[in-house]
């Protein structure tokens, strides 16, 4: 398991949407589920929320960003239909970064969470 708040920078090892790297924009818990809210780096209209413990597989992401030319699944899989995916989707993300992401101009934070270990 992940322990929050997470690092900022992820690869996906598959493809999601035509995209490898995202970032962590927000995190929190909803019941007894931590989940983050990931936003492409290229292309911020793919976010969505993921369980923090999928972030724990290294089978399907690794901290930072990494160039996964050789090591990548070919296989695209789809926010809306992730029925064949192995990642589990709780729900599409939003935009809104948390206090400690260091991406808000004019945060009050006075630690902000690192991007990759």
């Amino acid at each position: 398991m992940i322990k929050a708040p997470p690092y900022k920078a992820w690869t996906s090892k598959h493809e999601i949407k035509g995209q490898y790297h995202f970032v962590i924009i927000n995190y929190g818990i909803k019941g007894k589920v931590y989940w983050v809210n990931l936003v492409s780096v290229l292309d911020a209209s793919i976010c969505f929320i993921l369980n923090l413990d999928e972030l724990g597989d290294n089978s399907l992401w690794t901290p930072g960003w990494h160039d996964l030319e050789n090591d990548i699944a070919k296989e695209d899989w789809h926010l809306s239909d992730n029925r064949n995916s192995s990642h589990k989707i709780l729900e599409k993300g939003c935009l809104h970064p948390s206090d400690d992401s260091g991406l808000s101009i004019g945060s009050d934070a006075k630690e902000f969470r690192p991007w990759f270990p």
